[in-house]
């Protein structure tokens, strides 16, 4: 059953049934007043009459008939009429249609005086009995059919005004129904929406617990919104992510297999087959490379790290080492700045985070420009700073530069041999060290990347 209908007969259900019972106690009780007031009534008349049938029973010749028969006649034209027994016997009735034949009516004493209400043919009466002193039975009947009319005119009265106010509430319940439950059939239909993926919805809030609901339900769209736009950024990644190592892998291993190719001719010169097979490492290093640093990226936090005080000049040195080919070979003036005396970490990531963002600098510069490399502390961080001279970064790249694979010059990186995967080492590395990695950008100006690293980081 449906709420709207729930409320409607919630509402005039009870609405009916109090209607109902209330003006049948208020009929009951007015006819019942009627009654007793008619009775008492009917008592003092017929009283009055006993009292001056006595009189004219000891003072008249005339006999009880004709005397009964008088005030019978007189009594007839308002309504009352007069039955008289003698030894059981009827003698005298100003009204055939009344029979107390076997009625306890008959059975009566002196001083004694019996009151009922009697249905004759459809009329009704009050009939009132008591015995006379001379052994006789008097009968007073009152037709009392004003009483039972003025019932039934209520009654049919009552219905009306029931009839008229279930009508009237009806509407109200009707309407009162439909407002409450507006809001939820608006949700319903909201909800349908959500459940086929349309979290673009919005229910009218307010104070009452349905505005209360429907401020959750929409904190809650919105929640489902927020995730699976997450979710869908997430499966897009995950998808270029495929497709870029696809198109990494693809390209070196198409190369190899040129190479290949062009060996097994039996025409090659030897100097072209040492050629070949150069280009057949330097394509094998790179798949190498890439598979190295996608197992790095697929490291868990906290993984097969060798975390340990690590003395500073160490760790420049090495990326001094590890990046002196490129320098020399791009004719980079490297400058390192070393005002520190500690790193706290995985030495190998740590030198391999810098020594990215080196040659990440190096590629972004002109040749011969100049690379700093600066390190301070304070009493919670030590500070690695990266300063390049190069073509600078778009504001809209500056999040994207950290995704795996993603290039900003992507002809440039691919000639270079880059997988675009440097970045993302670093802001991996950082993350298993507790760090952080920002970068400020300029274009023509050049870029600054910042590594903050935890001192005495306890994991």
């Amino acid at each position: 059953m449906k709420l709207s209908l729930k409320i409607f007969l919630g509402i005039c259900i009870p609405l009916i049934i109090a209607l109902v019972l209330i003006s049948n106690i208020l009929i009951r009780k007015s006819f019942s007043n009627d009654i007793r007031d008619e009775k008492i009534r009917g008592i003092q008349e017929f009283h009055f009459m006993e009292e001056n049938i006595e009189n004219a029973f000891w003072q008249s010749t005339v006999s009880s008939e004709v005397i009964i028969k008088s005030y019978a006649d007189y009594y007839k034209e308002n309504g009352l009429y007069l039955i008289y027994y003698e030894n059981g016997r009827e003698i005298y009735t100003s009204n055939t249609l009344i029979d107390l034949e076997d009625s306890e009516l008959l059975n009566v004493s002196e001083n004694d005086v019996k009151t009922q209400n009697k249905t004759f043919k459809g009329e009704h009466f009050l009939v009132i009995s008591t015995m006379l002193s001379n052994g006789s039975v008097l009968v007073y009947a009152r037709n009392i059919d004003s009483i039972y009319h003025i019932r039934t005119d209520l009654m049919n009265l009552s219905i009306i005004l029931i009839v008229s106010i279930v009508v009237i509430v009806a509407v109200i319940a009707y309407i009162i129904a439909k407002t409450l439950t507006n809001p939820l059939r608006k949700m319903q239909t909201e909800m349908g929406k959500l459940s086929k993926g349309n979290f673009d919805i919005h229910l009218k809030e307010g104070r009452s617990e349905v505005g209360s609901l429907a401020k959750s339900f929409n904190k809650m769209s919105e929640e489902l919104k927020n995730r699976d736009e997450e979710l869908l950024d997430l499966v897009n990644s995950k998808q270029e992510f495929i497709d870029n190592l696809s198109h990494e892998i693809n390209t070196p291993l198409t190369t190899i297999l040129g190479y290949t190719e062009l060996l097994e001719r039996a025409d090659c010169t030897e100097e072209q087959k040492i050629r070949f097979l150069e280009s057949i490492k330097k394509e094998t290093l790179r798949i190498k490379n890439i598979h190295q640093n996608l197992l790095l990226l697929s490291y868990k936090k906290n993984a097969d790290l060798e975390m340990k005080r690590i003395d500073s000049q160490e760790i420049f040195d090495n990326v001094r080492d590890t990046t002196k080919v490129k320098v020399a070979e791009h004719q980079i003036d490297l400058v390192i700045t070393n005002r520190i005396k500690e790193f706290y970490g995985d030495p190998t990531l740590i030198v391999m985070c810098i020594s990215n963002l080196v040659s990440n600098a190096i590629h972004a510069s002109k040749d011969g420009s100049k690379i700093i490399v600066d390190s301070y502390e304070d009493s919670k961080n030590v500070y690695v700073k990266v300063i390049d001279e190069g073509q600078g970064i778009s504001k809209e790249n500056i999040e994207k530069i950290v995704e795996p694979f993603y290039r900003v010059d992507k002809a440039r990186s691919r000639k270079n041999g880059g997988a675009g995967l440097g970045l993302a080492i670093c802001t991996s590395i950082m993350k298993m060290h507790h760090g952080n990695m920002k970068i400020e950008s300029e274009i023509g100006v050049g870029s600054t990347f910042y590594l903050e690293f935890p001192k005495n980081l306890q994991l």
